[in-house]
């Protein structure tokens, strides 16, 4: 159950609608199945049988999780990846005098998704009468990187001091985009430091 529920607020984080019967049916099928195939082959060996197949039934009942916490993380990457472009065109539109939310809806318009949905859930919520703040806290809690933790508490700040918002989405686009490069130069570093490492314990 521990296991289900997790699942489904991963599945529900990535805007995936699933039924708590038909998530457990598919756990219970994905475990037990996993684990009576290979039980069925290694007969008559019920020791062995009985060893693996429990293994498998087990890794079947944990692998999904993982499964979908990737997914998830996944996700929340290719959100912080769109970014650059979402700050770019929140900051072009409100150059043009469109206001916050008339540029996030630009932004769900022209992204693709996960933008396009976080955004319009955000929107969505906007028009239900809630605070717009407390729209963007909850998407900084739906996507808890950094990124867009800087991006929903400099939009919310200034929601209630006043200053620049174009400026502020142009600083925020460059900071993303400045550690966007070094965390790419730092994979690139780390990949050529193990393929270096593995060549020289290949040379003996």
């Amino acid at each position: 159950i521990g296991q289900r529920e997790e699942i489904t607020r991963y599945l529900e984080l990535m805007f995936v609608n699933v039924s708590e019967k038909k998530l457990t049916l598919s756990l219970l099928s994905i475990s037990l199945g996993l684990g009576a195939v290979f039980f069925i082959l290694l007969w008559p060996h019920l020791l062995a049988g009985l060893l693996i197949g429990g293994f498998f039934t087990i890794l079947g009942w944990t692998l999904p999780k993982h499964l979908f916490k990737f997914l998830y993380e996944k996700r929340c990457s290719q959100f912080v990846n769109q970014m650059v472009d979402a700050t770019t065109i929140l900051a072009n539109g409100v150059r043009a005098g469109l206001s916050v939310t008339q540029a996030m809806d630009r932004v769900a318009n022209n992204l693709k998704n996960p933008s396009a949905q976080e955004f319009r859930l955000v929107l969505s919520q906007n028009q239900l009468g809630r605070p717009i703040e407390e729209c963007l806290n909850e998407l900084a809690e739906r996507v808890p990187r950094a990124d867009v933790q800087m991006f929903v508490t400099g939009v919310n700040i200034l929601k209630e001091t006043g200053g620049n918002m174009a400026e502020t989405f142009q600083t925020i686009n460059y900071t993303i985009r400045e550690r966007q490069k070094i965390e790419k130069k730092i994979e690139a570093m780390t990949a050529q430091g193990m393929m270096q490492g593995i060549i020289i314990s290949m040379v003996p």
